[in-house]
């Protein structure tokens, strides 16, 4: 006797369960929807990460090549220059050297600090945009777009801070890169707008809103001080030198007052601020280290 094999009927989908099945789905589809302007921000980030890395490489290489650093040796053996301590154990004062800037004629803040303006060689403008920015680059919006149209531009730049750890001893000269992106280098625009103060905080610092309080220059940033600033700390010292590679990033701005901004930084101040500079369109900075 031939035994027939018994199969179980298929039965299909039912309109509510094709219905539940879409609904899941298109809920995990959101959720990956909403994924997609982080994903945005981290791979800018990323981006920004590697040419700020590329363009401190190649900045080290240009001051090597250009020999800034034998002139701002120079620089700092001239009794004459500004906040040259007596004593020549103690550290020199702060030079920065911001090339694109100075070529361009920016209105430098000399009671921030002193400025090597002297020490930039003869170069051609195309030149020291060569040698000083890095060239062809896909310009971003805030939010991680690329800009309409693909512009691509200068979006990288440098600028140097100089200090001799000893004044005497050319060999502790000390350096410290900043990478810029986004800075408009057609006007000379060194970014640093100091900050009137009104008090430090635990976490920050609350000082006057430089939008609203007229203390950047006519010609200076034209961003918002917000979350991702940077703010150098300026304070002066017991030898009455400004304090050295103190950077704190803004996490978040709360308006307290009349023109005034609480600044609320990555980590707490090592002291209380007294002085402070916002570095506008910096992204990162980069310590050289010591050497002759």
């Amino acid at each position: 006797m031939t035994v027939q094999p018994a199969f179980s009927r298929r039965t299909g989908l039912t309109l509510l369960e094709v219905l539940i099945t879409i609904f899941v789905m298109a809920i995990g589809l959101l959720s990956v929807l909403t994924l997609f302007p982080l994903a945005a921000r981290k791979i800018v980030r990323s981006i920004d990460n590697d040419r700020a890395a590329l363009m401190a490489a190649n900045a080290d290489g240009s001051e090597t090549i250009l020999g800034f650093r034998s002139s701002v040796q120079n620089y700092f053996s001239n009794a004459a220059n500004l906040r040259t301590p007596a004593v020549r154990l103690l550290p020199s004062g702060v030079v920065h050297f911001d090339p694109i800037g100075d070529y361009g004629g920016a209105q430098l803040y000399v009671n921030f600090t002193t400025f090597g303006s002297s020490i930039i060689p003869s170069i051609q403008w195309k030149k020291l945009v060569e040698w000083f920015t890095s060239q062809d680059e896909i310009q971003f919006q805030p939010w991680g777009v690329p800009e309409i149209g693909f512009r691509k531009g200068n979006r990288y730049s440098v600028s140097y801070l100089y200090r001799r750890n000893a004044l005497g001893d050319s060999n502790s000269l000390d350096t410290v890169m900043l990478i810029y992106t986004g800075r408009p280098i057609e006007f000379g625009n060194t970014a640093l707008v100091p900050l009137s103060m009104f008090s430090s905080n635990l976490d920050g610092i609350t000082v006057l809103d430089p939008g609203t309080g007229g203390s950047a220059s006519s010609s200076g940033p034209d961003r918002v001080l917000g979350r991702n600033s940077w703010i150098m700390d300026q304070s002066l010292d017991s030898n009455g030198n400004p304090v050295w590679k103190k950077f704190y990033q803004v996490q978040s701005t709360e308006i307290t007052g009349l023109n005034q901004v609480s600044l609320v930084f990555d980590r707490n101040p090592d002291q209380p601020i007294t002085k402070a500079v916002w570095v506008d369109y910096l992204f990162d900075w980069f310590d050289r280290g010591i050497g002759p």
